[in-house]
């Protein structure tokens, strides 16, 4: 059961990121670094479903790859506008902490 959960938590996080940086692009129209960082963000964001196409082993490392890169896309895109709270992306990396640590009880 709390590995569904950590599951669940997984979905919720990476798709709400990547609906975010669709929005950050529809709504602030960026160029550039920031455009590359938005779509950076929206692609690992849809990594994680590959939960229905590989192995649970490799969907484990792909979007833990995946949420490094959505961390520091978030901390650099932050820096970039202006906008960088230490506090917001230490939570953030806490989170992505306890998802990982749910998801690896079986």
């Amino acid at each position: 059961m709390i590995h569904e959960v950590g599951i669940v938590m997984l979905f919720l996080f990476m798709l709400l990121t990547a609906v975010a940086g669709i929005m950050n692009v529809i709504k602030q129209k960026p160029t550039g670094l920031q455009l590359a960082l938005d779509i950076g963000m929206v692609v690992a964001g849809l990594m994680v479903f590959t939960y229905f196409i590989v192995s649970y082993k490799t969907f484990m490392i792909i979007t833990l790859i995946a949420c490094i890169i959505i961390v520091l896309a978030a901390m650099l895109n932050g820096y970039l506008n202006g906008s960088f709270h230490l506090s917001h992306h230490i939570i953030r990396i806490i989170l992505i902490g306890v998802i990982y640590m749910l998801l690896l009880v079986k």
